[in-house]
């Protein structure tokens, strides 16, 4: 590796190891493991990880995981150069209420008893889009996603709660920011999305009775 040629970052350094490099970019990423001490120590890492995975293998996990897996290393090698730095955890105040929000068209105003209702949440590094339906009474289905505004998707873990209601996390969780809670009470009124290095957190009311 040349003065002149950046440092492989993770992503290539896991390639190495996996055997997924052209044999040239090999090379470089071999020579980096032998005069780059953070080199080293991501190879020696990664090589304790795909041990203990090949000692208890497991199927494939969700991926959330695999995000927290890449997120806690990129932390992890973030505190060695940027002590005390912490993720971001913010509250996204609403932009939109379809049951509120949708002007009169030429044929009639917007149905507040309509089964399911479109909500929006702004934040600067992300906006929050639900579809909230309902399902029968004092029950609710949420589907969402996260809107990056860098474009960078994540995988987020949801958790919804309300008063005299157990938390319900969401399943289904996607890499382009998709979740669902199949089935709530309509006494939620939190949402808290998990994204790893990004929390958001979401204050709405889900219930019809109450528009």
């Amino acid at each position: 590796m040349t003065e002149s040629e950046p440092a492989p970052d993770f992503a290539m350094v896991l390639d190495w190891v996996e055997g997924r490099l052209d044999p040239a970019t090999a090379a470089r990423v071999a020579d980096a493991a032998v005069q780059d001490p953070r080199v080293r120590e991501i190879v020696a890492w990664l090589r304790r990880f795909h041990g203990a995975a090949a000692a208890l293998p497991l199927g494939d996990p969700p991926p959330v995981v695999g995000q927290r897996l890449r997120q806690y290393f990129r932390r992890w090698a973030r505190a060695r150069e940027e002590p005390g730095r912490e993720r971001v955890e913010l509250v996204a105040p609403m932009l939109f209420d379809s049951r509120q929000d949708l002007p009169l068209d030429d044929r009639r105003a917007a149905d507040p008893a309509a089964d399911i209702a479109h909500l929006a949440f702004t934040s600067d590094p992300a906006d929050v889009v639900l579809d909230v339906r309902r399902l029968g009474p004092g029950r609710v289905r949420i589907e969402g996603q996260v809107l990056p505004t860098d474009g960078v998707y994540r995988v987020y873990a949801v958790e919804a709660t309300g008063p005299r209601m157990t938390a319900v996390h969401s399943v289904g969780g996607d890499r382009h920011g998709h979740f669902v809670l199949p089935e709530l009470p309509d006494r939620v009124d939190r949402l808290r999305l998990d994204g790893g290095e990004l929390v958001l957190v979401v204050q709405l009311d889900v219930g019809w009775s109450r528009t």
